[in-house]
């Protein structure tokens, strides 16, 4: 995945929640919620929805449509 693709959130909460987004930004470091911290390796997404945005892993998204 990269900067322009449409993307959705692969939970059903979210996916319901935020719909299909773009992707805006790209940090090469995962955030890991066990350590409430950003390990090495990883990449987190910022994505752009049509009310707000958010940050979502890479195995938190499925590609809709690359750009």
């Amino acid at each position: 995945m990269k900067i322009g693709d449409l993307v959705q959130p692969t939970a059903d909460e979210f996916s319901a929640e935020f719909g299909v987004g773009i992707i805006v930004d790209i940090v090469d470091r995962q955030w890991n919620v066990d350590i409430g911290g950003y390990p090495p390796g990883g990449t987190t997404f910022k994505v752009m929805f049509k009310k707000d945005y958010s940050f979502f892993n890479d195995d938190e998204l499925k590609l809709i449509s690359e750009s």
